[in-house]
């Protein structure tokens, strides 16, 4: 291995050198790299053979895809003598297809050992971000080492080590993982990281983080993403890079599919994902601004403002807002909706009522516990440390859905008796454990597509109650604390959607024109 030191002045070097390579810069690169470490190591012996050089070997991506093939099918060969039962005919095709189609993929990730042009193995290093904290850091993934049985004890796994090791410093990755067997690639210069056999995760603990913090890690990652797609270094963006990014967003197929029908481009991401991710963006650059790393932010913010300009010009912004209402159902949907819930399990059903009558969330229906529960006044807790700007609060529940409930719960003794969350798993793999926001998103999925209501999600519950109570002339600030919105201007869109407000001014402003017209139109059929 390359000592601490040299490793330090190499990284060292590079960044004094850091600026847009094209790939012969960066093959090169690569290549002195794998010069310096020859120059300081020989291959440790193996049996009775002599020391071999890195160099006794060629390293390189398949130039054809005759030899990629090749590099796949050895890969098979090796895993076939370490299964005991035989692998299916297609696992080939199959590898071969997963590998192409992964996000991100390039050929030069694929390396594979030539000797006299004898294919003697290979491995595969796949780019991806892991986050620690705050902190992204761009990690090479080493998998799929193999040597073929005729090439062992030759030092061919050792140069593809080494290989990882200067392709790593080439495209500069802070660090490399390796899931192998644990206590063998020390020689090599790798430690183990973390046993698996001791690893524990607190699931629920994971379940429960504020999803914001998770929305917005992976839309910086996309971000950074797109920099290395295109080339281009975060930290020297311009305001143009950043509009191509958004023209990325917008034309990029969306994810979803033909699944999502109320987005009317049918491709890209809705404009609310789109500002969402805008706004990580902008935060991030001014993260850079201040740590100085950055002189201006490209994203900018507050330029534009509407009736404002000089000589008819003026400042528009990255990306337009689009203010739509939300959907919500209508009533025959609706009834499709609970006919199909008749047939789910108890469960579901008490869930999908409780997210109706108390205009839930998804995070504050799953999350809900035992003790939040108020059977005698038949009310709900939503706890603050659930809710989406930390604010509890109290909601109510119908006499119908509060006879379902007492049904669950005596369902639920069978499931498990201690005190915790109000809903359990009753798969196999999970029984008695907390239903996740995962999957009772695909419950109301499926419910959706059974019902003929393709666009009915989680959320929907929540918009038609709010709806309702606006329909039914609750006064808005009412309205406003039981949705548990920290602005009334968030409320008003229910009574929008709803036609209230703007039907009533209607019908008065407008009674007597329309009693004239009637007049207008009886005489003229007389």
């Amino acid at each position: 291995m390359v000592s601490q030191i040299e490793q330090k002045k190499e990284a060292k070097w590079w960044n004094d050198q850091r600026g847009e390579w094209s790939a012969e810069l960066q093959d090169q690169k690569l290549k002195t790299f794998r010069g310096r470490i020859e120059r300081q190591l020989l291959i440790e012996h193996v049996g009775k053979r002599e020391p071999m050089t890195i160099s006794s070997f060629l390293i390189r991506p398949p130039h054809s895809p005759d030899e990629l093939t090749d590099h796949i099918k050895g890969y098979i060969e090796v895993a076939q003598s370490f299964s005991p039962d035989p692998l299916p005919e297609d696992t080939a095709n199959r590898l071969l297809r997963r590998l192409i189609t992964l996000p991100g993929y390039r050929q030069e990730q694929v390396r594979s050992a030539y000797r006299n042009d004898e294919h003697l193995g290979g491995y595969r290093i796949y780019e991806r971000m892991l986050r620690v904290g705050a902190a992204r850091l761009a990690t090479g993934c080493i998998g799929g080492v193999y040597t073929r049985a005729d090439a062992r004890n030759q030092g061919v796994a050792t140069a593809l080590m080494h290989d990882a090791i200067a392709y790593a410093q080439a495209h500069e990755y802070p660090l490399l993982l390796l899931d192998g067997i644990p206590k063998f690639y020390h020689r090599y210069g790798y430690c183990d990281v973390y046993d698996l056999s001791t690893l524990e995760l607190d699931r629920q603990a994971i379940l429960a983080l504020p999803e914001t913090i998770d929305a917005y890690g992976r839309a910086l990652d996309d971000c950074l993403s797109f920099c290395r797609t295109v080339d281009q270094s975060p930290e020297a963006a311009s305001r143009e890079h950043i509009a191509r990014y958004v023209q990325a967003l917008a034309t990029r197929p969306n994810p979803h599919g033909q699944r999502i029908l109320h987005i009317h481009s049918g491709a890209g991401l809705s404009n609310a994902t789109m500002q969402q991710r805008l706004t990580v963006v902008r935060l991030f650059y001014d993260y850079l601004v201040e740590k100085g790393l950055c002189v201006i932010n490209p994203v900018g913010r507050g330029t534009y403002a509407a009736g404002k300009g000089f000589g008819g010009v003026r400042d528009r912004a990255l990306l337009a807002h689009f203010y739509r209402l939300p959907w919500i159902p209508t009533d025959d949907q609706w009834q499709a909706i609970l006919q199909a819930l008749q047939e789910e399990p108890l469960r579901n059903r008490v869930m999908l009522l409780l997210a109706y009558d108390g205009a839930l969330r998804r995070e504050e229906l799953v999350s809900l516990q035992t003790t939040d529960i108020d059977p005698s006044f038949r009310q709900l807790t939503i706890r603050a440390e659930v809710t989406k700007n930390r604010r509890s609060r109290v909601v109510f529940y119908s006499e119908h859905t509060d006879g379902l409930l007492a049904a669950y719960l005596q369902h639920r003794r069978t499931l498990g008796s201690k005190r915790g969350p109000l809903f359990l798993s009753e798969s196999r793999r999970n029984r008695g454990e907390g239903l996740s926001s995962v999957m009772w998103s695909k419950i109301v999925q499926q419910l959706g597509e059974r019902a003929g209501v393709l666009q009915f999600t989680t959320h929907t519950p929540r918009h038609l109650r709010l709806t309702h109570m606006a329909r039914a002339g609750m006064d808005l600030h009412k309205i406003a604390t039981y949705a548990g919105h920290q602005s009334t201007q968030t409320t008003m869109l229910y009574i929008h959607l709803s036609g209230q407000d703007l039907a009533a001014s209607i019908a008065q402003g407008m009674a007597g024109i329309d009693a004239w017209l009637a007049r207008v139109m009886e005489s003229e059929e007389v």
